[in-house]
């Protein structure tokens, strides 16, 4: 099951139409294409979308316990349904399919509203208790799924997708207290979007809603820990972070239809790939990306060959050209629901279309880097945490106003960003898209405001408060988990495989992984600069050393040599002939923006690629809802 709606009247006043769900599920086809199902319950209802995968010819939804009392619409997998299915029929439960959906109706019947404590998984999905004349919406605990919800007077509604809200009759409103957050960091983390008044439900978090009341209240049942558990060796650890990793990618693999994975030759889908292959008796099938000679090495083929004749795969490799991506944006953007600035889009869009012509189900090695401290920021960080306590807070001060003159190449500008400050104001993601220079000089008519720069500093004031006492890197990842993680990597890797009808799964991020690495040492994380240092650690019999000490690559895309070649004129017109972005931003900064990039003073790709999907997301979505 992959896409879910509903609508619920508070009041008890109305009732759903079935036309209006249907309406609703349309937007979404995508997210499921083998199946539709609604549920109408006076004044609550639900729509669902089912892309099959578990008891494939059973498992339509929405379904019910065995009296009709409690319905439910469910978006993701259990992977303990397995084990709790037993469970429940030894507590009375009579099972007519043997879907895990049916498994989550029973744990609420058995445990309550806390029941999603019990369930192993991804997943988005809506309950509602008849008898209690109740609705409660639950997110999984890292964000692998989304939900959206709003409200309209005394109706709740929500969704998979934002696109579904505006078909129900949300108006389009932009919500500028958090664009500037957008244009800092490339996404907006937290419960806003950058819709007015829809709002993400967090991840770890559940949203109850009753009738004859006004409103709603939402608590939190997971967050991130790092507590360092009892001390124990090396070895003790790698053994147990072995044996903890083999059983998640097995339980990943449920389900009845063909399964494969993106592989991209850096060390976390390839260590995915390595499990699996000695796992499975038939070949794992792998996909890959790459690029024409022309755009320059930039290419993952060379190290996603290697990796796939090693364990024997099945491989498949697509070639994005730069045309096929100036085409698809529009549409690419129209997935994302939000404009989030990760040109990694692109090709993971371009991959999940490749792989649906062989698979239903993908895995990834995504997370590996929010939870192992895979990226090189963190090591800077320490390192400017260190200049700090050396030259203290009037040389921080001075260093940063000497890297912050006029002139000076936008790199180095990035480090005057951070010098003087302390770490909850100078690391807020892995990515940034502008700096504060650069929003300086490119906003007009008082953008950006005081005012506009109050929801990034409370969010990650918050954040950080939740962490005080923890070593400088686990803060870090604490932040990563809780914001760039769920709003700019999963949400990019679920709508883009969703647009392909494919669903992904990221065993890296099954919360018993997340929760084991929490506990972890940092030494175990990052020692002597090097990342994720426990995972290559238990790799190194299974995967060759220079994919293990490779600099680390991604899916990377040429869209710095693009937007200086032959999409020039593309980007320029994305910028410039955008009326929403001349709303906010100087033409002539906009445009020395596109020269300075094209003449190789600096590569601006990122903030010229970020400004593109901001102002393409207005244009596409600025008439619906109206």
């Amino acid at each position: 099951m992959c896409g879910i709606c509903g609508v619920f009247h508070q009041d008890g006043n109305r009732a759903v139409e079935r036309a209006t769900l249907e309406a609703m599920n349309r937007q979404m086809i995508h997210r499921g294409p083998d199946d539709d199902g609604f549920y109408l319950g006076g004044p609550v209802g639900f729509g669902a979308r089912r892309l099959s995968i578990v008891d494939v010819a059973a498992g339509h939804q929405p379904l019910s316990n065995e009296d009709g009392r409690i319905w439910i619409a469910f978006n993701g997998e259990i992977y303990n349904h397995p084990e709790l299915q037993p469970a429940m029929e030894s507590c009375g439960h009579r099972y007519r399919t043997h879907c895990d959906t049916e498994t989550v109706v029973h744990c609420f019947e058995e445990y309550g509203e806390r029941m999603v404590e019990k369930l192993r998984g991804m997943f988005a999905f809506a309950i509602w208790d008849a008898p209690r004349k109740r609705l409660l919406l639950y997110r999984d605990r890292l964000g692998i799924k989304p939900l959206y919800y709003t409200r309209l007077g005394e109706t709740l509604l929500f969704a998979s997708e934002v696109k579904v809200l505006l078909e129900y009759g949300a108006p389009f409103a932009v919500n500028e207290a958090v664009l500037e957050c957008y244009l800092r960091l490339g996404y907006v983390p937290g419960e806003q979007t950058l819709f007015r008044d829809v709002f993400k439900l967090l991840p770890g978090h559940f949203l109850v809603a009753e009738q004859g009341q006004s409103g709603h209240r939402i608590e939190r049942y997971w967050r991130p820990q790092f507590t360092p558990g009892a001390e124990r060796s090396e070895a003790e650890y790698a053994a147990e972070f072995v044996a903890l990793l083999e059983e998640t990618v097995a339980q990943h693999r449920l389900g009845e239809r063909p399964q494969g994975t993106f592989l991209s030759g850096g060390v976390d889908s390839s260590s995915i790939v390595a499990i699996n292959a000695r796992q499975v008796r038939e070949p794992v099938m792998t996909f890959s990306i790459g690029y024409p000679p022309q755009a320059g090495d930039v290419s993952e083929f060379p190290y996603a060959r290697k990796v796939a004749q090693q364990y024997g795969a099945r491989h498949h490799e697509f070639e994005l050209s730069l045309g096929s991506f100036a085409e698809a944006l529009p549409k690419l953007v129209w997935h994302m629901d939000e404009p989030v600035a990760d040109m990694a889009a692109i090709p993971l869009y371009f991959i999940a279309q490749l792989a649906r012509e062989k698979i239903t189900v993908v895995h990834s090695g995504e997370g590996a880097d929010e939870i192992l401290a895979g990226y090189s920021i963190y090591s800077k960080m320490q390192w400017i945490s260190g200049l700090q306590k050396k030259v203290g807070a009037l040389g921080s001060r001075l260093l940063a106003r000497s890297l912050s003159l006029p002139g000076l190449p936008v790199r180095v500008n990035r480090y005057a960003d951070w010098l003087d400050k302390p770490l909850t104001e100078r690391y807020q993601g892995v990515r940034r898209l502008l700096t504060e220079n650069g929003m300086r000089e490119l906003g007009r008519n008082g953008f950006p405001g005081a005012g506009h720069t109050a929801y990034r500093s409370q969010f990650f004031g918050e954040l950080y408060g939740r962490y005080q006492g923890a070593d400088e890197l686990d803060q870090m990842l604490a932040a990563d988990q809780q914001a760039w993680l769920p709003d700019d990597l999963l949400v990019k890797a679920d709508k883009m495989t969703m647009a392909a009808s494919i669903e992904l799964r990221v065993p890296f991020l099954d919360h018993r992984v997340v929760e084991f690495a929490g506990s972890l040492p940092v030494s175990l994380k990052l020692r002597d600069g090097e990342h994720k240092y426990l995972l290559k650690k238990i790799m190194r019999e299974r995967l060759p050393s220079d994919i293990l000490d490779a600099p680390k690559r991604g899916f990377p895309i040429p869209l710095a040599k693009w937007f200086r070649g032959e999409l020039y004129s593309v980007a320029r017109g994305w910028l410039l002939d955008s009326p929403f972005l001349r709303q906010y931003f100087r033409s002539e900064q906009m445009e020395r923006m596109l020269e300075t990039h094209r003449s190789g003073q600096a590569d601006l790709s990122g903030e010229i690629y970020g400004l593109a999907c901001l102002g393409i997301w207005h244009e596409v979505f600025a008439h619906s809802g109206k």
